[in-house]
């Protein structure tokens, strides 16, 4: 399944985003700067985005929820250096933790 999220710091820059939780892998997607400028909160939530990183939980070296006054963080960083951080919404925290503990577990 896909959601909508702040991506608030990557290796790929921080932005407006997508990720796509397919099995055991991870798919982020940056949305367009341009969209965001032209059509709004609403361009933003229509667009695909461009895939910026895909990885399988198998290639997380670590994981951490920080938790802000009024949000979530969740940052995962990757065994090749690459790494993502964004607003961890309660939909996509009930779909991917379960995923990242498990995977956690099995290490």
């Amino acid at each position: 399944m896909r959601y909508n999220i702040y991506i608030k710091n990557s290796s790929f820059g921080a932005c407006d985003g997508a990720v796509e939780i397919s099995g055991n892998e991870l798919i982020f997607y940056k949305k367009s700067q341009f969209v965001r400028a032209f059509f709004g909160a609403v361009g933003v939530a229509i667009a695909s985005g461009k895939e910026a990183l895909r990885f399988s939980v198998g290639n997380i070296q670590s994981y951490a929820v920080t938790d802000k006054t009024f949000s979530r963080l969740l940052e995962i960083k990757l065994n090749d250096g690459n790494y993502v951080c964004f607003k961890l919404k309660s939909d996509v925290e009930s779909e991917i933790m379960p995923l990242l503990e498990n995977s956690a577990a099995h290490r």
